[in-house]
């Protein structure tokens, strides 16, 4: 967990993924049972839960008024108290980890469920509260409820499709290695895109398994995956006439440059996916190296950024510069990291 994954999961809504809790779960002196079956059903419902990312309980938050109150945690718990919860309880066991996180000078309390492989379904071997012998729970949008048989079959099925992991703390350590690796801004980073792309497969993480290949391969626009290449979208300019040749003097000549298109209706600022593979970003800022100043043109058709306009076969060319590319390597470096760091 970092600040920028904590500020993520609190913007969201609770769902079949995420859940938050006011106040820590009862488990010390717990005669009566109740507050260890709750905390017991939602470890296993969440993972019993179809899913293709870790699944995330935020302890310390309100989250039953219009707008979240970070309320944080005054009392803190080993996690080995959790795990002896749920121990002898339900079978398989199922993998989680808890630990405290500090935001804003306020302790939070994190219970992370990772996409696990099982043999079968979690199911309670004891009757607890809320809790029936041989019943299968999976989260249902924001509740936990009980599996109809055909969702029982599904999340079968989806356990006995799911690739058995390698030793956590093995991965984890690969995982870091990767991101010390992707984050040297010094270094272009393609060639550890299929480590990326193994790790995804074996997880069986879609998403990250979507975003690899399409970096090697190059995005399409697709309403599908309009969500997974949003750090894909770059600001430019686009225009009917290729102009070439023009000269500014100084430094920061393309951003003169830039201002100057800002300024002439012959030029109309657009957001656009830049679709071609990662190979392609970096060939462009090597040979921009030598003169860092310089821009090119994109040549396209009218279809391609303003279709049904009566311009689709008109060609429309779109300017692009050194930082341009800089700033979109960026932010591809920084997907990678941000969907890496939350395997770990």
């Amino acid at each position: 967990m970092d600040n920028e994954l904590f500020k993520s999961l609190i913007s969201q809504t609770e769902s079949y993924t995420l859940d938050f809790k006011r106040i820590q779960y009862a488990l010390i002196g717990d005669k009566s049972g109740n507050g260890t079956a709750k905390f017991v059903k939602d470890i296993v419902s969440f993972a019993n839960t179809v899913r293709e990312k870790c699944s995330y309980i935020i302890i310390g938050i309100d989250d039953n008024s219009k707008q979240k109150e970070l309320m944080g945690l005054d009392t803190f718990l080993d996690e080995g108290i959790f795990q002896s919860k749920i121990k002898n309880k339900v079978y398989p066991i199922p993998k989680f980890s808890y630990y405290s996180f500090e935001y804003d000078d306020k302790h939070y309390g994190i219970v992370k469920i990772p996409v696990t492989k099982y043999a079968e379904p979690i199911t309670p071997v004891v009757k607890m509260k809320g809790l029936e012998v041989g019943k299968v729970y999976l989260r249902r949008g924001s509740t936990n409820e009980e599996a109809s048989a055909r969702e029982v079959i599904e999340v079968s099925d989806w356990l006995r499709s799911l690739k058995v992991m390698q030793n956590t703390d093995e991965l984890k350590s690969e995982i870091i290695d990767i991101i010390s690796a992707i984050s040297d801004s010094s270094q272009y980073f393609s060639t550890h895109l299929p480590k990326v792309l193994k790790i995804s497969q074996e997880r069986g993480n879609k998403e990250l398994e979507l975003i690899c290949r399409s970096e090697l391969q190059g995005w399409k626009a697709s309403p599908e995956h309009e969500d997974a290449c949003t750090h894909r979208l770059i600001k430019t300019f686009f225009s009917f006439a290729n102009v070439t040749g023009v000269n500014y003097s100084g430094s920061n000549r393309v951003l003169k440059m830039w201002e100057e298109l800002r300024g002439d209706e012959n030029f109309k600022e657009i957001t656009m996916l830049y679709g071609d593979p990662i190979s392609t970003i970096e060939n462009a800022i090597e040979g921009y190296k030598p003169n860092i100043e310089q821009f090119n043109t994109l040549p396209l058709k009218g279809k391609d950024i303003i279709p049904g306009k009566g311009f689709d076969e008109l060609p429309v060319y779109i300017y692009m510069n050194y930082y341009l590319f800089k700033d979109l390597y960026s932010s591809i470096r920084h997907k990678l990291v941000s969907e890496l760091t939350n395997m770990i």
